[in-house]
């Protein structure tokens, strides 16, 4: 995730944005509400639709 965080803080730094870290319980958060989609057969475009 590094490879998204660094180019974003280095642009952000030129217009004096704080930096953006990771979140180890958003982390979980969402893998957990990934793995629920793919449990119930969610693929897709059929995320976009909930």
């Amino acid at each position: 995730m590094s490879c998204v965080l660094h180019p974003h803080n280095t642009y952000g730094q030129m217009h004096q944005s704080p930096p953006l870290t990771l979140s180890t319980d958003l982390n979980e958060s969402a893998q957990s509400w990934a793995d629920h989609q793919l449990d119930r057969g969610a693929r897709g475009s059929a995320l976009r639709k909930l």
